[in-house]
């Protein structure tokens, strides 16, 4: 039911084990797993993907997909390989949050598209997937902050024209402090017409985003900012070269206070 919350204890969640993917969180529920892996890292672990049904607003293939205003939080989610795109967590709709997950493979880590806006990204890291944040001509009012997007080819894209992404510093109040470093292609692509405030980041070196205007992807391999047009900018005051400390910035799960579901044994 719209705000319950659903726990899910330590484990290997896949189509081993029965799951049917992909995984579609319900309009309002919280999928948290447990606490303590603030502190250990353990999380429980969900791999596996799968097409959503010719019903379904999108047709998209992924781990995960979010419902409105459904939160996820301290998950390790991985996409298993195979043919063809995939996200492994997919946002279609309204205030979607992600909260301190780990996100690995896939050629998307996670997916903001359709009438998704105002979704929040944060204390959550991104690896080893084609781009690691995608907002692909949706998401409007949304916030990534204390995240990292690290070892993917790309770090994070928003395309098309999506106003009020903040990354740090903008009308989100995003504070920043996301790592977007160590990508192999890019880091960070804007396409035309987007501003983005990207304030008090941690990159690999100190950008200066007026050096990167051209055409998106033609960048040199390890390039921090690719700007797509000259109405694309990006505000990286107050940049950081240095690595956040061990483990990264953190702050406290969200609590679940409201009627509990569990998962797993």
């Amino acid at each position: 039911a719209p705000g319950g919350v659903v726990h899910v204890r330590l484990g290997i969640y896949d189509e081993l084990n029965g799951e049917i993917f992909p995984l579609l969180l319900p309009t309002g529920v919280h999928l948290a797993g447990p606490a303590a892996s603030r502190i250990t890292g353990n999380r429980p672990m969900i791999v596996g993907r799968g097409d959503t049904s010719d019903d379904f607003p999108v047709d998209e293939r992924a781990t995960l997909v979010m419902g409105a205003d459904s939160t996820v939080s301290a998950l390790h989610l991985m996409d298993p390989g195979g043919f063809g795109f995939a996200s492994v967590i997919l946002v279609p709709f309204p205030s979607a949050t992600i909260h301190s997950c780990v996100i690995e493979q896939g050629p998307r880590g996670i997916m903001v598209l359709h009438e998704a806006v105002d979704v929040v990204i944060r204390d959550t890291h991104v690896s080893g997937a084609g781009i690691g944040i995608l907002f692909a001509g949706a998401g409007q009012g949304s916030l990534v902050e204390r995240t990292t997007t690290r070892g993917n080819s790309t770090g994070v894209v928003i395309s098309d024209l999506v106003p009020d992404v903040d990354l740090g510093g903008g009308a989100q109040s995003s504070e920043g402090r996301n790592v977007i470093a160590g990508n192999t292609r890019l880091d960070l692509g804007v396409y035309d017409g987007n501003v983005v405030s990207a304030q008090s980041n941690y990159w690999d070196g100190i950008p200066d985003p007026s050096e990167y205007v051209g055409m998106f992807f033609e960048g040199a391999p390890g390039t921090d900012i690719w700007l797509q047009g000259n109405q694309a900018a990006v505000d990286t005051s107050g940049a950081l070269s240095a690595e956040p400390p061990s483990g990264g910035p953190v702050s406290p799960l969200p609590a679940p206070d409201q009627g509990t579901t569990s998962a797993g044994s």
